[in-house]
Protein backbone atom coordinates (compact mmCIF):
# COMPACT_ATOMS: atom_id res chain seq x y z
CA UNK A 1 0.00 0.00 0.00
CA UNK A 2 3.12 2.31 0.88
CA UNK A 3 4.04 1.86 -2.68
CA UNK A 4 0.98 3.03 -3.95
CA UNK A 5 0.31 5.80 -2.33
CA UNK A 6 4.10 7.08 -2.98
CA UNK A 7 3.23 6.51 -6.71
CA UNK A 8 0.20 8.56 -6.81
CA UNK A 9 2.50 11.40 -4.87
CA UNK A 10 4.84 11.14 -7.82
CA UNK A 11 2.51 10.86 -10.15
CA UNK A 12 0.51 14.35 -9.33
CA UNK A 13 4.32 15.98 -8.57
CA UNK A 14 5.30 15.19 -11.88
CA UNK A 15 1.61 16.22 -13.77
CA UNK A 16 1.92 19.24 -11.51
CA UNK A 17 5.48 20.03 -12.92
CA UNK A 18 4.66 19.43 -16.81
CA UNK A 19 1.43 21.92 -16.22
CA UNK A 20 3.43 24.63 -14.73
CA UNK A 21 6.26 24.20 -17.39
CA UNK A 22 3.14 24.22 -19.93
CA UNK A 23 1.60 27.47 -18.30
CA UNK A 24 5.29 29.19 -18.53
CA UNK A 25 5.48 28.05 -21.91
CA UNK A 26 2.04 29.66 -22.54
CA UNK A 27 3.44 32.64 -20.99
CA UNK A 28 6.32 33.57 -22.94
CA UNK A 29 4.24 32.79 -25.99
CA UNK A 30 1.59 35.77 -25.16
CA UNK A 31 4.59 37.99 -24.06
CA UNK A 32 5.91 37.25 -27.91
CA UNK A 33 3.03 38.26 -29.06
CA UNK A 34 2.86 41.43 -26.99
CA UNK A 35 6.34 42.16 -27.96
CA UNK A 36 5.23 41.49 -31.84
CA UNK A 37 1.69 43.23 -31.78
CA UNK A 38 3.38 46.60 -30.34
CA UNK A 39 6.18 46.31 -32.76
CA UNK A 40 2.99 46.82 -35.24
CA UNK A 41 1.59 49.35 -33.56
CA UNK A 42 4.91 51.14 -33.84
CA UNK A 43 5.48 50.56 -37.38
CA UNK A 44 1.78 51.78 -38.19
CA UNK A 45 2.97 55.08 -36.57
CA UNK A 46 6.15 55.20 -38.88
CA UNK A 47 3.97 54.33 -41.90
CA UNK A 48 1.53 57.38 -41.23
CA UNK A 49 3.94 59.93 -40.79
CA UNK A 50 5.28 58.63 -43.87
CA UNK A 51 1.44 59.70 -44.56
CA UNK A 52 1.26 55.84 -46.35
CA UNK A 53 -2.49 55.51 -45.03
CA UNK A 54 -2.23 51.50 -46.53
CA UNK A 55 0.46 50.42 -44.95
CA UNK A 56 -0.35 52.04 -41.59
CA UNK A 57 -4.08 50.41 -41.53
CA UNK A 58 -2.59 46.98 -42.53
CA UNK A 59 0.17 47.21 -39.61
CA UNK A 60 -2.93 48.15 -37.13
CA UNK A 61 -4.90 45.33 -38.31
CA UNK A 62 -2.09 42.70 -38.31
CA UNK A 63 -1.68 44.12 -34.39
CA UNK A 64 -5.05 43.99 -33.12
CA UNK A 65 -5.34 40.06 -35.55
CA UNK A 66 -2.26 39.31 -32.62
CA UNK A 67 -3.79 41.45 -29.85
CA UNK A 68 -7.80 41.73 -29.89
CA UNK A 69 -6.73 44.29 -27.04
CA UNK A 70 -4.14 46.23 -28.98
CA UNK A 71 -5.94 49.88 -27.54
CA UNK A 72 -3.54 52.15 -28.88
CA UNK A 73 -3.68 50.13 -32.58
CA UNK A 74 -7.38 50.71 -32.54
CA UNK A 75 -7.16 54.22 -31.04
CA UNK A 76 -4.45 54.75 -34.01
CA UNK A 77 -6.09 53.24 -36.55
CA UNK A 78 -9.41 55.22 -36.06
CA UNK A 79 -7.00 58.16 -35.99
CA UNK A 80 -6.14 57.46 -39.33
CA UNK A 81 -9.29 56.88 -40.18
CA UNK A 82 -10.43 60.54 -39.14
CA UNK A 83 -7.77 61.62 -41.30
CA UNK A 84 -8.49 60.07 -44.22
CA UNK A 85 -12.21 61.90 -43.76
CA UNK A 86 -13.74 57.93 -43.03
CA UNK A 87 -15.76 58.74 -40.24
CA UNK A 88 -17.66 55.38 -39.53
CA UNK A 89 -14.97 53.44 -39.73
CA UNK A 90 -12.78 56.36 -37.38
CA UNK A 91 -16.13 56.58 -34.48
CA UNK A 92 -16.04 52.36 -34.76
CA UNK A 93 -12.40 51.90 -33.82
CA UNK A 94 -12.81 54.75 -31.33
CA UNK A 95 -15.65 52.58 -29.79
CA UNK A 96 -13.35 49.37 -30.07
CA UNK A 97 -10.44 51.13 -28.35
CA UNK A 98 -12.66 52.39 -25.50
CA UNK A 99 -13.83 49.43 -24.80
CA UNK A 100 -10.07 47.39 -24.11
CA UNK A 101 -8.88 50.18 -22.92
CA UNK A 102 -7.81 49.33 -19.36
CA UNK A 103 -7.67 52.52 -17.34
CA UNK A 104 -9.03 55.71 -17.57
CA UNK A 105 -6.46 57.53 -18.37
CA UNK A 106 -6.29 55.30 -21.33
CA UNK A 107 -10.08 55.54 -22.45
CA UNK A 108 -10.68 59.30 -22.45
CA UNK A 109 -8.42 59.56 -25.72
CA UNK A 110 -10.89 57.25 -27.84
CA UNK A 111 -14.28 59.00 -26.17
CA UNK A 112 -12.35 62.63 -26.96
CA UNK A 113 -11.85 61.88 -30.87
CA UNK A 114 -15.29 59.67 -30.70
CA UNK A 115 -16.85 62.95 -29.70
CA UNK A 116 -15.35 64.93 -32.40
CA UNK A 117 -15.87 62.31 -35.24
CA UNK A 118 -19.41 61.99 -34.31
CA UNK A 119 -19.95 66.06 -34.48
CA UNK A 120 -17.79 66.11 -37.75
CA UNK A 121 -20.52 63.52 -39.21
CA UNK A 122 -23.47 65.61 -37.49
CA UNK A 123 -24.39 63.25 -35.28
CA UNK A 124 -24.96 65.85 -32.35
CA UNK A 125 -26.81 63.54 -29.66
CA UNK A 126 -24.06 60.47 -29.94
CA UNK A 127 -21.45 63.04 -29.78
CA UNK A 128 -22.81 64.11 -26.70
CA UNK A 129 -23.35 61.03 -25.02
CA UNK A 130 -19.39 60.98 -25.98
CA UNK A 131 -18.34 64.15 -24.12
CA UNK A 132 -20.58 63.24 -21.29
CA UNK A 133 -18.83 60.17 -21.02
CA UNK A 134 -15.38 62.06 -21.46
CA UNK A 135 -16.24 64.68 -19.10
CA UNK A 136 -17.50 61.33 -16.52
CA UNK A 137 -13.88 60.36 -17.01
CA UNK A 138 -12.09 62.92 -16.87
CA UNK A 139 -14.00 64.15 -13.25
CA UNK A 140 -13.10 60.14 -11.97
CA UNK A 141 -9.07 60.85 -13.32
CA UNK A 142 -9.13 64.80 -11.06
CA UNK A 143 -10.71 63.02 -8.17
CA UNK A 144 -8.03 60.85 -8.10
CA UNK A 145 -5.28 62.97 -8.92
CA UNK A 146 -4.42 61.50 -12.13
CA UNK A 147 -4.54 64.71 -14.01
Amino acid sequence: MYSFSHSYKALVAAMFCIIAAQAQEEESLSNKQLKAANNLTFEGNERLTEKDFVAAEAKYRESISINPKAMNSKYNLGNAYYNQESLDEAALSFVKAAKVADTDLERHQPFHNLGNTLMKKKEYAKAVEAIKTLLEIILRMRKLDII
